[in-house]
Order: structure tokens, then C-alpha cells, then sequence
């Protein structure tokens, strides 16, 4: 069972710093700001240790060009650091409407402030913007607050680049990566036709390779959608993987010290705490070293405390900053689809892969 799933989040409003003019019409007060690029700036509100999760909603936000750079700091005035960057298209934030969550982890209690800056052209402006914070409290015995402590100041979990199906990292399907001839040929390696249900399939074919190069002689285990299917394409390459059609880890066949393995979760309703409690039972599957490959719908645009039936992407980042903290490895999470986020509300596949740690 997650260990974090009973503890209920505390949730709270910061204040704006009202005086300052903004880059943002309609943002701030008349005084000249302390620096040119100056969008926002909350006053510091003190939260406890834990899984933290930042939303600031612009309401009413217009914009066609610019870039919002979001600064999540710790500490007190005078010796303040980093714990998490974001950059935002403010195009891109207008089309979602004007909310984003930002996610991060924290080892100890701590007075965030949350700043805006925007160093490039922009035509924003906004009637409003709000920004909360809320903190699920680390468990009572504190395991693991070093390396999340550690792992609070990752600062680019997320990146701005469309994803390429040729040279996967953690990322989005996307319209874009079918017309690539990667995805054709991982569908053609694996036996599936080249349509957008193929995709998780091939997805795990091509990261697998992607990361471990040839196949042959190494184990695998996969579970899931087309899982016998993938793992046939694996054994025609002369790996020894076997796939099994359960999502009940009851009827999964023993399996340790894996090279790889893979979990494809494609299902109309996706309890956020089983799935991280899956990804680690099929991480102790691995080998040190082993690669794991999950695919499962997730839900774009959607605010991170609102009831989803499937993960947005504030869980997603939680997942991976968890795995971080563990001493995995976890590539950079790619949102995007192409050179625009998906709209507000659209469900697609989305694949995390991880590294064991050595």
C-alpha cells in the first residue's frame, strides 16, 4: 500500500505582494519593480515537510507570445534557495486555462515563496491570479527525507521540448511521433498494426532499446495491454521475456533480477496510489541496473487536487520525484505534443521509464 495514501493535504493561499507593476496587465501595483522582468511575487507562507503541490490559476489569462519563468523557493529572507524552476509558454498556459501545478518534494518545513518573471516580448495580461500550496505531511518515521530533501532542488524535472518517438524519454503520445518512422518500425518489430492503440506497445519495444541496446540474451516481464504480443517481439530478437495479460500482481508468475520490465495500464479508471504501489513491486522484479517501462492514461490540464479517475500530471511528477528520491533514475518528463500542450481534458497514453538504482 502507499505509504502516503491516508495522510490528508493541507492546503493554503498565499498573499501577492501587491505594489510592484508587473509584466502581466492587470497584475500589481504602480511601484517600479525591484527587477525589470518582474511578473509576481508571493509573500513567504510557512508549510510543513512533504509532497508539495503549487497551483496558480490566471484567470481570465490572454497571451500569443511570451515565456513565464516560476521560481519556488525555501528558507528565510536573506539566505532563500531554490527548490524548483518552471518555464511556461504563456500561449500555451492561455490555451489551458491559465492554471498550472507545479510538484516538487520538501525533507523539512519551510517558508515557500512563489516569483514570476518574463524576460521576452509578451502581451499578457489577466483579471486575476491566485496561488495555493498543498503539503501531504511525510509519514511520521521520516524515511527517505534525505535524498527528497536531496531531490527537492532537481530543478528542470520537466521539459519544454516536443517528444520524439526515435529517442524517447518520459513523455506524452503524441500525433506527431505516429508519422515517425520509429514508431512504424517498432510496430512492425512487434507484430501491431501502426495505429494509435499500437502505441504503448511500441513505446516499450523502442525505450527498452533505447536503453539497453541489444536484447538478446537479456529477461524481461511485462504485464498489461498486448503484453505477450511485446514480449514475443523481445524473443524474435533472442531475448528471454515473457508476458502475462493480468493487471493482478495475484497472477503474475515469479520474476527476479529482470533486465527490463514493463506495465502497460491503458484502463477507463486509474486509483493513483495502486499504480505507484505496482511500478515498486515490479522495480523489485529488476536486476540493479534494469530498466522499467510504464504506460497508462493520464489526464492533461487537469488541477492536481481536483478528483480525476486517472493521473494528471502533478501525480505524474510526484511519481517520479518518489523514484528520485529512492535513488532511481527517471529521464525528463515530456508534456507537450508537438510544439503545443495537449488541450485541457484530453486522456492519452503516457510512458515513465525508470532505471533501477545500482
Amino acid at each position: 500500500m502507499n505509504q502516503f495514501s491516508n495522510i490528508e493535504s493541507d492546503e493554503k493561499q498565499f498573499e501577492l505582494v501587491p505594489s510592484f507593476s508587473s509584466r502581466i496587465v492587470g497584475l500589481g501595483g504602480e511601484q517600479a519593480a525591484p527587477e525589470e522582468a518582474y511578473a509576481f511575487r508571493t509573500i513567504p507562507l510557512t508549510a510543513v515537510a512533504g509532497e508539495v503541490v503549487v497551483t496558480l490559476n490566471f484567470e481570465g489569462l490572454q497571451a500569443s507570445r511570451g515565456t513565464l519563468l516560476v521560481e519556488i523557493s525555501g528558507g528565510k529572507e536573506g539566505a532563500r534557495r531554490q527548490l524548483k524552476l518552471r518555464t511556461i509558454a504563456l500561449a500555451d498556459l492561455a490555451a489551458a486555462g491559465g492554471v498550472e501545478h507545479i510538484a516538487l518534494l520538501n525533507g523539512q518545513n519551510d517558508d515557500y515563496a512563489v516569483a514570476g518573471y518574463i524576460h521576452d516580448n509578451t502581451d499578457a495580461m489577466v483579471r486575476n491570479l491566485s496561488v495555493r500550496i498543498a503539503v501531504t505531511p511525510l509519514p511520521a518515521d521520516g524515511r527517505n527525507i534525505g535524498a527528497i530533501h536531496a531531490m527537492a532542488r532537481v530543478p528542470r524535472l520537466a521539459a519544454i521540448d516536443a517528444p520524439s518517438f526515435a529517442s524517447p524519454t518520459s513523455q506524452t503520445w503524441s500525433k506527431d511521433q505516429m508519422e515517425e518512422p520509429a514508431f512504424h518500425s517498432a510496430c512492425q518489430a512487434v507484430g501491431l498494426d501502426a495505429g494509435v492503440t499500437s502505441w504503448s506497445g511500441a513505446y516499450v519495444y523502442q525505450t527498452v532499446h533505447h536503453l539497453l541496446g541489444d536484447v538478446s540474451g537479456l529477461k524481461g516481464f511485462g504485464t498489461g495491454l498486448n503484453a505477450e504480443t511485446v514480449a514475443n517481439g523481445f524473443n524474435a530478437e533472442h531475448a528471454e521475456a515473457f508476458g502475462h495479460w493480468s493487471l493482478d500482481p495475484a497472477h503474475w508468475p515469479e520474476a527476479q533480477d529482470m533486465d527490463f520490465a514493463w506495465l502497460i495500464f491503458e484502463v477507463p479508471v486509474i486509483p493513483v496510489g495502486h499504480l505507484f504501489w505496482m511500478i515498486g513491486l515490479l522495480m523489485e522484479r529488476l536486476r540493479p541496473g534494469g530498466v522499467l517501462v510504464v504506460v497508462f492514461t493520464m489526464e492533461h490540464g487537469r488541477m492536481p487536487l481536483e478528483q480525476c479517475d486517472v493521473p494528471t500530471r502533478g501525480d505524474v511528477e510526484i511519481f517520479a520525484l518518489r523514484l528520485l528520491a529512492q535513488g532511481h533514475s527517471v529521464p525528463q518528463l515530456k508534456f507537450r505534443a508537438g510544439a503545443h500542450l495537449l488541450p485541457a481534458g484530453t486522456r492519452a497514453p503516457f510512458g515513465l521509464m525508470v532505471r533501477r538504482a545500482v
